[in-house]
């Protein structure tokens, strides 16, 4: 920090160890993170994956379950919503931070009464002492109030669609087994059939019921998710005029 109390762009340097009497200096370094362009990668490399496997595991008339094939699809299922857990909370823990406001792409855009608003959320939900646990579209609903900018409404298809990913990942990390009759749909796994029912295509190998998972955890599910998530971001960074800094990040490293 300058005497006046600014950041200062001084870099810092460990000390050699001085010789004879007296204590060595040392200096501490720290670094901040952001994952949701890893999210986002690893979604759309699993989802590449579930592709290949789908297309071998067809063409090879595999008429049961692969295990690498449903893998790949639940792992993308999964990173693709950790993305938007994770982007919304790298623009709320900005707003938060001590140093970020002041260098985050993510804020810039944004007027400057806005900030103390995502801080304030950010503490009360996320903090050291949460007041109050948030859902995660609840968060992007809040900072899109917060800017004055128009909210999505859940017919929205961007919402609908990214809501149903967090639906099935949900579903797939509190999963509860039950019975069921594999030829019969009114069964314990027919209310997710009707969530998800003609929004991407279903696998392509030749498998029988029960529709979740065999028939919904496809390559198509996989390519889906990643869609969905990424169609939901852009549209909420655009209303804020925040710049898609994860695109950036993942067009610097190689094709997922």
């Amino acid at each position: 920090m300058t005497s006046d109390g600014e950041p200062s762009n001084d870099v810092i340097v460990p000390t050699p160890p001085a010789k004879g009497r007296g204590r060595a200096l040392s200096a501490r370094v720290k670094v901040r993170e952001p994952l949701a362009a890893q999210h986002l990668w690893a979604a759309r490399h699993f989802a590449r994956l579930a592709e290949e496997r789908e297309t071998a595991i067809t063409e090879q008339g595999l008429d049961k379950v692969d295990l690498a094939h449903r893998s790949y699809v639940m792992a993308a299922v999964k990173f693709a919503v950790s993305f938007l857990e994770a982007l919304v909370n790298e623009v709320y823990s900005d707003a938060a931070d001590a140093v970020m406001p002041d260098y985050s792409a993510l804020l810039k855009p944004l007027e400057p009464d806005v900030i103390p608003k995502l801080k304030a959320e950010w503490e009360a939900t996320e903090g050291a002492t949460p007041v109050v646990h948030t859902r995660l579209m609840h968060k992007y609903a809040k900072a899109l109030e917060f800017a004055g900018k128009t909210k999505f409404q859940k017919a929205d298809i961007a919402y609908k669609e990214a809501h149903k990913v967090i639906v099935l990942r949900d579903f797939l990390v509190h999963f509860k087994p039950a019975w069921h009759e594999a030829s019969v749909h009114q069964n314990k796994s027919s209310k997710i059939h009707r969530k998800l029912a003609n929004s991407f295509t279903e696998n392509t190998q030749p498998i029988g019921d029960p529709w979740f998972p065999n028939k919904c955890l496809s390559a198509g599910c996989a390519r889906w998710a990643c869609d969905s998530v990424t169609t939901f971001a852009g549209q909420w960074l655009d209303r804020l005029d925040i710049p898609h800094t994860y695109e950036t990040a993942i067009d610097d490293q190689q094709t997922p």
